[in-house]
């Protein structure tokens, strides 16, 4: 699940600073509970999975940062191809996620 709030900087600047404030605020308030499904929601996942299998297996944090370190360039090519220049403005954005 993604939330995104996109607006038109004109009309942006047309609003009132308390409506500003009043969109920036909810697209926070959205962004939490976001976050919050959707750990819940990959928690179901997993706990429905472990369920059904007969064996599932935990990556350590070193074999996921190793699998990491391997498909990253792989996809920072892939999205080079579909935003051209602006894809490193993305994984700067993923980068500060994190």
């Amino acid at each position: 699940m993604t939330f995104w709030l996109v607006i038109n900087k004109d009309v942006w600047k047309k609003l009132s600073p308390q409506n500003q404030q009043v969109l920036l605020e909810q697209a926070k308030e959205i962004e939490s509970w976001i976050r919050e499904f959707a750990a819940k929601e990959r928690q179901e996942d997993i706990d429905f999975v472990r369920s059904k299998a007969k064996v599932m297996y935990d990556m350590t944090a070193e074999e996921k940062l190793k699998l990491v370190g391997f498909a990253r360039p792989t996809m920072m090519l892939f999205s080079q191809k579909q935003l051209g220049d602006k894809h490193q403005l993305l994984w700067d954005l993923l980068d500060k996620a994190r």
